[in-house]
């Protein structure tokens, strides 16, 4: 399924707010690399619903659509680098609200990273369409 724009903006979907941004001046570049990772979002899960907001150009990841869903996953882009954090969970955290950040180089590393943060943020912990990625991108 592809991922979906949560409940609380409505306004746009997440491939028009970033589309938008493709006409934005300075944020050309960062509109062209999130839609190029919605779209290898949606690759890699034609099943699993995804719902995402934004928060200053940056992708907002959870595996819930409720009023005070986790950002699980937050993921921005710039000049073709993706950045990545996601939520330590709470018995793993050596404090409230803890997350890992890592830089991905290139749309195929970030790939791999979007699905190494959904397994260690144990936002999808039973999800098979998960699984079956990890061991075919082995990570």
């Amino acid at each position: 399924m592809p991922i979906k724009r949560s409940f609380e903006q409505t306004k746009y979907t997440l491939e028009e707010f970033y589309s938008e941004r493709e006409m934005a001046g300075d944020y050309t570049s960062v509109g062209e690399h999130m839609l190029a990772f919605l779209r290898t979002i949606n690759e890699l899960f034609p099943t699993t619903q995804l719902f995402g907001l934004t928060s200053h150009y940056r992708l907002v990841i959870r595996s819930e659509d409720t009023l005070g869903s986790e950002w699980l996953i937050i993921v921005s882009a710039v000049a073709g680098w993706y950045y990545f954090e996601f939520l330590v969970p709470k018995e793993k955290a050596p404090w409230e609200n803890a997350f890992v950040r890592g830089e991905a180089k290139s749309l195929d590393d970030a790939k791999k990273y979007l699905l190494i943060a959904m397994r260690e943020c144990e936002g999808w912990k039973t999800n098979d369409e998960l699984k079956q990625r990890l061991a075919e991108y082995n990570v």
